[in-house]
């Protein structure tokens, strides 16, 4: 299988994107004021559930969109951007995992290996069909991290 980047338009080198939107965080209601207030403090319930969204802040327990699996010993290519910066990337199989890529950049919250594949990560931008996005690449301050 061939995962490839788009070529053009506005996510021109990005091949997988996977973003939260702030009303998707699993926050649990909270209650302010009293209930013999009018509207039985519903109101500000959300006001104050809403407060962890606004400061970025993510409960350990929220499950929603915050893990994506990639699961398949057929990945021959992954060229261009993963891009889940609020969510775990589950690379799971036990073979090679894009070795015929020219490039990868993976922009994730974390990564986790399963099984025993070898994901490669290859960085041959010039020879590359897909365009690199501006910040990545041999001149950008974007490094591997373990």
């Amino acid at each position: 299988m061939t995962l490839t980047g788009r070529t053009t338009g506005r996510y021109a080198g990005f091949v997988l994107i996977g973003l939260r939107p702030p009303t998707a965080f699993c926050l649990l209601p909270q209650r302010v004021g009293n209930d013999d207030e009018e509207g039985g403090g519903s109101a500000g319930g959300l006001v104050s559930s809403l407060i962890g969204v606004l400061d970025g802040v993510r409960p350990r327990d929220c499950r929603l969109g915050s893990e994506f699996r990639m699961a398949s010993d057929n990945v021959e290519t992954l060229d261009g951007v993963v891009y889940f910066p609020v969510a775990k990337l589950i690379v799971e199989g036990s073979s090679d995992i894009a070795e015929s890529s020219d490039w990868t950049v993976m922009v994730v919250d974390s990564l986790e290996i399963r099984g025993s594949p070898n994901l490669v990560i290859n960085a041959d931008y010039a020879g590359a069909r897909v365009p690199v996005p501006k910040g990545v690449g041999p001149n950008s301050m974007v490094h591997l991290v373990e």
